[in-house]
């Protein structure tokens, strides 16, 4: 064997382990990474922060007395509200009154005690037509009624009543509330002769009313009725009507054969203002 040979064999082995063995990582552009680089980006890259939990002061820890100053705040506001709505209301009511449109039934004519005319016809279309009455609620009315407008006939058996107050009404001293019947007219008619075995004439009432609750105190109360006592009493109201009460009529047996209806019409009210 050649001497010469058997050395280079050695060397050659030693310089294949060493071709084999890993002389760096390289990234995948065939490129070696530098492990000081490697290991500043992962010293840079940090975990997301969670939010930080914010906590609500517990009730133990509110001022007691805050809590009574914003309730007192709050009350205040309301009641400042209200107070501008009553005012604006007050103000819409005053003007309304100011531009009243005038009811006023016809005054009594002899021998025409029946007829009412226009405005009879204008209550009855407001007792039977709810649309009519409806528009006339949104409305402030303006009528006057004195006792001295009233006639009775005890010879005729007959009553007939325009704008006046026929009724004493009655007052509670409780509620301070004086309720009077405000009458537009009122016809009251009798047979003029009776057979003496019947109790009970035929009778008729034509009315068409207003029912009032007006709130007074005693003393004017009883100046009042003392008035209406002596045929005396004379009132003007404003009011809005409120509600139908009766919308009746039938045919009056005392105007025979002249076709007339007897009603009875009543309104209830609410009263703006008395004079």
């Amino acid at each position: 064997m050649n001497i010469s040979r058997l050395r280079l064999l050695p060397l050659l082995g030693v310089w294949l382990i060493a071709s084999t063995a890993p002389l760096g990582c390289s990234d995948k552009s065939g490129q070696k990474a530098d492990p000081k680089s490697q290991a500043r980006n992962d010293s840079t890259v940090k975990p997301p922060k969670s939010p930080a939990k914010t906590e609500k002061p517990s009730d133990s820890n509110t001022d007691p007395s805050a809590d009574a100053k914003r309730k007192e705040q709050q009350a205040q506001a309301q009641k400042e509200k209200e107070r501008l709505r009553l005012e604006e209301e007050k103000k819409k009511t005053e003007e309304a009154i100011r531009d009243a449109t005038v009811l006023q039934a016809p005054p009594l004519q002899k021998g025409k005690y029946h007829e009412t005319g226009d405005f009879g016809k204008t209550m009855k279309e407001f007792a039977e037509n709810e649309f009519r009455f409806r528009e006339a609620k949104g409305k402030v009315f303006r009528s006057a009624f004195d006792q001295r407008t009233m006639e009775y006939s005890p010879v005729l058996k007959r009553f007939h009543a325009r704008n006046a107050v026929v009724s004493p009404g009655r007052y509670d001293f409780d509620t301070g509330i004086y309720n009077l019947d405000l009458v537009f007219w009122e016809h009251l008619y009798e047979e003029k002769k009776r057979p003496k075995d019947v109790i009970d004439a035929a009778r008729t009432d034509d009315i068409c009313k207003l029912q009032a609750q007006v709130k007074v105190d005693a003393k004017t109360a009883e100046r009042w009725r003392t008035a209406i006592d002596k045929k005396e009493f004379s009132i003007t109201v404003w009011y809005r009507l409120a509600k139908i009460e009766r919308a009746d009529w039938q045919q009056n047996p005392h105007w025979n054969p002249v076709p007339m209806l007897a009603h009875d019409i009543a309104f209830s009210v609410e009263v703006l203002k008395v004079e």
